[in-house]
């Protein structure tokens, strides 16, 4: 049979796509606009925030115009959502840390982004909350901030904590507070004990405490700034490795090890290219620590094929480690990465997007001190 006969017959198999209703395609492109603003691709005349503020006071997009759980409504729900949400980051990213702070709050409050899933709904609700963290450090406002991150821990269904723990012990161990860290994670294993037994509950036996208690998390990132203290450089790498993309920790201990190059590098370098599964979570500390042979290891990787899957991992890499990963980046594409083109765009399409949604927190003060007592 003709190849293409073959695939006339296939094609005439597939279903065609469903027609989407006026509100739906309209959806798409309100969407398509949303995003291109927050990359930086904005219409002559106008502002970000202009086209932020369009969307949210549009009528078109009003959920209650709706029936309930119609695709019409949740696609009104996804626009007011994203507008609100790009919103926050915008006005966060120009240090507006009070306006943005109420517009992290009206994403959970006003303009949630619809989920049909428990735990993506809980993961951007635990992102603005985290988001609202920040802007109250951007406003000097300490004790309301870790009051937040704590709260995030100790109660978020999410998968992850997006950063609270760690944030947690940044503050503590920045303001040389340590012991007083201890004292409140004591205080809120006794009272979630407390309120586990008010409430009925039972304590599942099966779970070791250490896993269970609620300050688990937060002692989990104490564990890590220890093994940094103590120049444990490979139980830093076995977290690195265990709790990659389920676990804010994984990202702390990458941060931890990029922290001391000298010692790390060699370690990172050597389990990157001995091969074997799994190796993002290694590439990334490597494309933290961005020494000259880091950028080596790396550049070697990726010569030798080590990711045949998706090369995300290591794209990103190499970009983290500034113009050097770059320009090897470049290089591969025009040579022998030519047909990875479409892959390396693809990354960078992503990696814009997370470059304007990732926020670092706001630097500490190096005076930064802990003067409020811990509660009984």
């Amino acid at each position: 049979m003709p190849l293409a006969v073959a695939i006339a017959i296939i094609l005439a198999q597939v279903p065609p796509e469903p027609k989407l209703t006026e509100l739906q395609r309209k959806t798409r492109e309100a969407l398509s606009i949303l995003h291109g603003t927050a990359e930086g691709r904005v219409a002559p005349g106008t502002s970000a925030i202009d086209t932020f503020h369009r969307f949210l006071g549009d009528p078109l997009f009003d959920a209650s115009r709706y029936p309930e759980r119609s695709q019409d409504r949740i696609a009104a729900l996804e626009v007011k959502g994203q507008a609100q949400y790009l919103l926050a980051i915008h006005q966060e990213r120009e240090r507006n840390y009070l306006t943005a702070l109420l517009a992290y709050r009206a994403c959970r409050e006003r303009h949630p982004l619809p989920s049909t899933c428990g735990n993506c709904g809980a993961a951007t609700r635990t992102e603005a909350l985290f988001g609202e963290g920040r802007c109250l450090e951007g406003l000097g406002r300490y004790r309301d901030a870790i009051d937040l991150y704590f709260g995030i821990v100790g109660r978020t269904l999410a998968p992850t904590d997006h950063g609270a723990s760690a944030r947690i012990v940044q503050l503590y161990e920045a303001a040389g507070n340590l012991q007083a860290l201890n004292l409140e994670l004591d205080r809120i294993d006794r009272e979630d004990i407390g309120w586990t037994l008010l409430e009925g509950g039972r304590v599942p036996v099966d779970i070791p405490f250490e896993l269970r208690r609620a300050s688990a998390p937060v002692r989990t990132i104490l564990l890590l700034a220890e093994a940094e203290r103590q120049s444990h450089w490979t139980r830093l790498i076995v977290a690195l490795q265990e709790t990659y993309r389920s676990d804010s920790s994984s990202h702390e201990a990458a941060r931890r090890l990029a922290r001391h190059p000298k010692q790390t590098v060699p370690l990172l370098s050597r389990l990157l290219l001995a091969g074997g599964r799994d190796l993002g979570p290694v590439a990334y500390a490597l494309g933290l620590c961005g020494t000259p042979d880091a950028v080596a290891s790396l550049k070697e990787a990726l010569d030798r094929g080590l990711f045949p899957g998706s090369k995300d991992a290591l794209f990103h890499a190499l970009d983290l480690t500034g113009d050097p990963g770059r320009s090897i980046l470049k290089s591969y594409m025009a040579g022998d990465g030519a047909l990875d083109q479409w892959t390396i765009e693809r990354y960078y399409r992503k990696s814009r997007s997370l470059q304007f949604e990732g926020f670092p927190c706001p630097p500490i003060p190096k005076d930064f001190k802990i003067t409020w007592p811990s509660r009984p």
